[in-house]
């Protein structure tokens, strides 16, 4: 038994799977997935008896149904709710052809017409559907022409024209197909959304590995420059030792000749800057991809006990992704000596801070890869885990964490002056580190430390046990690089006006990566606790706990029934309480007929009415044209047009950019495909026996999938192995029973197919959809909702609190009273009310309505400026909602980075043009990284500190946030949605933004008094780097502002409707359209249009 254990959880495949060093094996690991899944579908084709049951087309589609199911996800758990989403669309296609040709018959025009109506209906209800996407939509719309045009018509004799056999086959077909799929990712171990999120969460570790890496690698650079200049200003003979230590470990062996140090140092700057800027883009991909995995997870309610680490490892990483991104503005520009000197005596200290990190990543690495594991031995530990982790669930500490660390009594000190002076600013960031540690965090150190001896040496917990002494080294460290720095820097070098700016990046550096070496110790934590489940729960499958969640589910469902119903009727009650006649929205019949139809016309059946028109009628044209052709004409060019429309309805999409290069590179992924196929039939040939040739044609298919997936995974035309598979089909599946190799049938084949796709692009092109369009609404869209962002950072930092309000004491029934005072009014309309009883209703009592609250607060555009305060919200749920505002942000950059190469190819003759728009959108980039790195210096400060300084300069700040939220809601409005073209007349004209004048107005206040903040020199340090990346920031939205400004001149933004949201993959979203930046927190909250639809529904 034991022996059968292990080869369960240690196969091969599941080797490859866990495998992290070179990812070429997770590559081949999913080829083999999808290779294997194609193979198993030809058994119904190479066993004669399903060969008789089974047609050919049939056979076909099990395969290709398979592998488009698997190229879509890495997830099993949503590899089978797609398949059985796919059978049920086959089965909506099935019922819509035998109730059309009940019907009407063997008429064709009839059964074309209500193919038109068929398609251009489901196109846009399935456009717009949350279960069904698009892609679930041109199954069943096969499915109809199949049972249609390629089943019935052809072979209309006696009673079988009107029978559902070959509808119910075509649906058993699907079955198989999921079959298919749930076998053999059961047999291969295909990675659930959990496995997926932990594989993520470890490549993420060796980005951020490798980005530590390559920071100090820079700073070394710096240094070298620097003192190579005017090398006999060292200070010291300790310096030149640490000089000639970072030059050999740069330049070993090269002579000291100045001239060719400074062209290797140009070289190395160079390819530094590069891999920087590689790794962040990766990191970011990484962040989009963990994000998905993560919102699938949550579906998987068996693991439900894992729910509280994944999101939080999730927030720490978006927070690790800025920070080190900020680190990087500290070494942009060179170091003159005076600076390099007091630099230098701190980099054996850095020094020691990178090496504690980089061995930090890489055991947290291990620890998730499970390459250390737990001390099965030590049953106390295991047991005390097992009590102290469900005493966590029990008392709902599952909730977003304070990734800031600030503790308990600086926060209360925002809200009582009384207690400011009892705090000790100077040991703030220590008092941050060391006391807001959550108490089962705590009690998880105290308890490895107490039983270190008993751990087995290299298990998990023993490694842990390491990962926290190396935390303390880093504390020690932090605290000498301080006391050094205070002896070494003094009050007027630091407010030197000659050295104001450089000692500002400087000390944005080294502050900064003081706090992002003390804040791996949340990270590692929640590292380990995630590891250790997983290493607890290694022997029991996946696949097992889902069959048993679901029986548990189920018995739960009818036992607790009665008791379900009467939460659900007493709930309902405390709704009619709560929200009483007269806040409640009363419609007539009148207003909830048209508001049902305007939500099923408008915003479903005509969400796209453009391309919904354009697919059915040319769906319906080829249909007709290709069976009237090939019933009147027996030449031989016309047979197997029928593959025209087949690839036309699997191919066409709402959003295809680039339409030329798409289609060049289908096409030549089809003849590709095609090639194979042919080559695989000759091969065929040459054996003796039908079982041999049985053999060889899977294996051939084995091996041609496995090529083709590794040729275009991770590439841009990732989908192209769809066509591959497409094209290898159609030739060998038509041409294996006959045992031939025809040419003239291949050729043909292959021709319609490729006619097919080009009559894609054909479409396509009337009225078209360009990406570049799209990318110019966003690049005017994005910079507002990073100003927004800004504003709120701003205004909960720098703005002291006047209003004090106790949340916690308010509950549902005096929901009005927590109505912000812009709504308190007589002008207040249903529709304001009914929004705010809503959410109110929907919200998480105290968190989610507060923060809420302030989303809507944030959203009054006239009112956000001479209003702005935290009105009651902690510091935890302030850092809770930026950093889900923070990720709706980032999440959008790597999309629009596939835009913009979309973009080049379409714009391939308007070379300038595409330029200009790629200069923009990445300056918008750096505008976004320096907000990160303003953030997370900004939100790593003394908020107490940071209060007193915005209170000496508040009117400057307050000029400064209204100047910059009225040039972006200006550059919003160019790009608005609700109407074809931009009204200029509508809005106040702005014609040149003036931050940077208000912004050294502020700067200047703040370096004037100074002296009056009684700050320490560690202190003075933080606030220089707070002045740096703050003028930054304006400088570069300044810059930004000029380039849209004067980019307006030149586009004309129409509205361009599109679908990406229901058509790729749920984290690539890349319309802003529906984006919301400051309601984000609670995931719960309905669209209140859509609840009152619902609520009309259930009338």
């Amino acid at each position: 038994m034991n022996l059968l254990k292990h080869l369960v959880n240690n196969t091969v495949f599941l080797y490859l799977q866990r495998k992290e060093r070179l990812y070429i094996l997770n590559y081949l690991f999913f080829a083999l997935v999808l290779a294997w899944a194609y193979s198993a579908g030809l058994i119904f084709l190479v066993i004669n008896c399903f060969r008789i049951f089974y047609n050919n087309l049939e056979t076909l589609w099990i395969s290709i149904l398979s592998v488009f199911v698997l190229s879509n996800t890495d997830n099993y758990y949503q590899v089978i709710k797609d398949s059985i989403k796919h059978t049920l669309a086959i089965f909506i296609g099935g019922v819509v052809s035998i109730a059309s040709i009940s019907i009407v018959g063997r008429h064709l025009w009839p059964n074309v017409f209500i193919m038109l109506v068929f398609y251009f209906v489901g196109s846009g209800f399935f456009l717009t559907s949350n279960f069904f996407n698009f892609l679930h939509a041109k199954n069943m719309f096969i499915t109809y022409y199949f049972m249609v045009f390629l089943v019935h018509f052809p072979r209309p004799f006696g009673d079988y024209f009107y029978s559902p056999v070959p509808q119910l086959k075509f649906l058993s077909v699907a079955v198989l197909s999921l079959i298919v799929c749930v076998v053999t990712c059961s047999l291969l171990r295909y990675s659930f959304a959990t496995g997926l999120f932990v594989q993520v969460s470890n490549q993420l570790l060796k980005q951020s590995s490798c980005f530590i890496k390559l920071l100090g690698k820079d700073l070394g650079i710096h240094i070298i420059k620097s003192v190579n200049c005017d090398r006999d200003n060292l200070n010291s003979l300790e310096d030149e030792v640490i000089y000639n230590r970072i030059r050999d470990s740069l330049f070993k062996g090269v002579p000291c000749n100045q001239l060719l140090c400074n062209r290797l140092l140009s070289k190395e700057k160079k390819e530094t800057l590069d891999s920087i800027q590689f790794v962040y883009h990766e990191y970011s991909r990484l962040l989009n991809k963990l994000d998905c995995v993560y919102k699938q997870s949550k579906k998987e309610f068996w693991s439900k006990n894992l729910f509280i680490h994944l999101e939080r490892v999730q927030i720490l990483f978006e927070r690790n992704h800025k920070k080190l991104y900020a680190l990087k503005f500290g070494l942009d520009e060179d170091f003159p000596i005076e600076i390099c000197n007091r630099i230098i005596p701190l980099i054996p200290y850095i020094e020691t801070l990178l090496k504690e990190c980089e061995y930090i990543f890489c055991v947290m690495s291990k620890q998730l890869s499970l390459r250390y594991t737990h001390d099965e031995t030590n049953k106390g530990f295991i047991e005390w885990f097992e009590n102290h982790h469900n005493n966590l669930e029990s008392h709902n500490y599952d909730k977003p964490i304070n990734e800031t660390k600030i503790n308990n009594t600086c926060d209360c000190c925002y809200y009582n002056d009384d207690i400011v002076n009892t705090i000790d600013k100077d040991s703030f960031s220590e008092c941050c580190f060391k006391d807001n540690i959550h108490p089962f965090n705590q009690t998880l150190d105290e308890t490895l430390k107490k039983n270190k001896d008993s751990f087995r040496t290299n298990s998990m917990e023993w490694y842990q046990i390491q990962i926290n002494n190396s935390f303390e080294t880093i504390n020690s460290t932090v605290l000498k690089m301080q006391s050094l720095q205070n002896r070494n820097l003094d009050r007027n070098f630091l407010t030197d006006p000659e050295y104001k700016d450089i000692i500002s990046r400087v000390s944005f550096f080294v502050r900064g990566f003081e706090k992002f070496s003390m804040e791996q110790k949340t990270l590692s934590t929640q590292i380990f606790l995630l590891s250790y489940h997983n290493s607890l729960n290694r022997r029991y499958p996946q696949e097992i706990k889902l069959l048993i969640g679901y029986y548990n589910w189920i018995v739960d469902y009818f036992k607790n029934y009665k008791e379900n119903k009467r939460l659900r009727q007493q709930l309902k009650q405390k709704e009619s309480e709560a929200f009483p006649p007269n806040l409640q929205v009363m419609y007539t019949r009148k207003e909830k007929l048209k508001i049902i139809i305007e939500y099923f016309i408008f915003k479903r059946l005509l969400f796209n009415w453009l391309f919904s028109l354009k697919y059915a009628v040319a769906c319906s044209t080829l249909a007709i044209a290709v069976y009237e052709i090939t019933i009147h004409s027996s030449f031989i060019l016309f047979q197997n047009m029928d593959w025209t429309p087949i690839i036309f309805i699997v191919s066409y999409s709402p959003i295809i950019g680039a339409l030329p290069i798409v289609t060049f590179l289908r096409i030549i992924g089809t003849i590709l495909g095609g090639f194979m196929g042919y080559a695989a039939l000759v091969l065929m040939g040459l054996v003796g026996s039908r079982v041999s040739q049985a053999f060889v044609y899977i294996g051939f298919s084995f091996f041609t999938i496995t090529f083709s997936f590794l040729l275009v995974k991770l590439q841009a035309f990732e989908k192209l192995v769809i066509f591959i598979v497409f094209g290898y089909s159609v030739i060998t599946q038509f041409q294996y029973e006959t045992w031939t190799h025809d040419i003239i049938a291949s050729l043909l084949r292959i021709m319609y197919l490729c006619i097919g796709i080009l009559l894609v692009m054909i479409v396509g092109y009337i009225l078209p959809y360009y990406d570049y369009r799209q990318l110019e609404k966003n690049i005017y869209q994005v910079p507002f909702g990073i100003i927004r962002t800004f504003t709120f950072l701003m205004s909960f930092s720098f703005i002291k609190n006047e209003t004090v309000h106790n949340h916690n004491d308010h509950n549902i029934h005096n929901s009005n009273n927590n109505i912000p005072h812009s709504y308190s009014n007589n002008s207040l309309n249903n529709d304001t009310i009914s929004e705010y009883s809503l959410k109110s209703y929907e919200s998480l009592e105290s968190t989610s309505s507060l923060s809420s609250s302030w989303s809507r607060y944030l959203e009054q555009y006239d009112d956000i400026i001479p209003e702005l305060s935290r009105r009651g919200l902690s510091f935890q749920h302030y850092r809770m909602l930026i950093s889900k505002i923070s990720i709706e942000l980032r999440s959008n950059f790597p999309i629009q980075r596939t835009l913009l190469m979309d973009a080049k190819f379409e714009l391939m003759f308007r070379t300038k043009k595409f330029k200009r728009i790629e200069h923009i959108y990445l300056e918008i980039e750096q505008l976004h990284n320096i907000f990160g790195a303003l953030d997370f210096i900004v939100s790593e400060s003394n908020q107490v500190n940071l209060q007193i300084i915005g209170g000496t300069v508040k009117s400057q700040l307050m000029k400064l946030l209204n100047e910059m939220n009225t040039t972006a809601h200006y550059l919003y409005n160019i790009a608005a949605f609700k109407k074809d073209r931009f009204k200029q007349e509508k809005y106040k004209t702005v014609d040149r933004d003036n931050s940077l004048q208000l912004c050294e107005e502020l700067l200047d206040g703040i370096r004037s008094n100074i002296n009056t903040f009684n700050l320490t020199i560690v202190q003075i340090q933080h606030l220089n780097a707070i002045i740096f990346i703050l003028n930054q920031f304006v400088q570069q939205y300044n810059l930004v502002f000029n380039l849209l400004y004067d980019f307006i001149k030149r586009i004309d933004i129409k509205r361009v409707r599109t679908n990406n949201l229901n058509i790729t993959k749920p984290n690539q979203v890349q319309n802003l359209e529906g984006i919301n930046y400051h309601n984000n927190v609670n995931e719960e909250i309905k669209d209140i249009r859509n609840y009152q639809i619902f609520k009309l529904l259930k009338k």
